[in-house]
């Protein structure tokens, strides 16, 4: 899956496990794996597949974020392209269209 950053110095942030590890601690480690496990992920449909990574959905101030849970507070924000949103036959998101996703930054709730 393609995985962009609202800027550069999110995504440089990010991609440094020691500045990571300095502000998250141990949480560091889980997200750099949910980040590598988006981008060795075809869709979000496949990201979902995967054990303990699951996203949801923060529709906050009619915009609408996912999340992926790191930790019992801490959450990866992303958005995705309004025209891959597209609902299945149930009416729910449909996952498998997504192949690109645009990482906001981490929210601690």
């Amino acid at each position: 899956m393609e995985v962009l950053y609202k800027s550069k110095t999110l995504q440089n942030f990010l991609e440094n496990g020691e500045r990571l590890v300095g502000q998250f601690g141990l949480n560091a480690f889980r997200i750099m794996q949910r980040l590598s496990e988006l981008e060795s992920s075809d869709t979000l449909d496949d990201f979902n597949s995967l054990p303990m990574s699951k996203c949801s959905i923060s529709e906050r101030a009619q915009e609408l974020k996912f999340m992926i849970l790191i930790s019992e507070n801490l959450r990866l924000i992303f958005e995705t392209q309004k025209e891959s949103l597209k609902k299945n036959a149930e009416g729910d998101i449909d996952w498998s269209r997504i192949t690109s996703i645009r990482i906001l930054g981490i929210r601690e709730s």
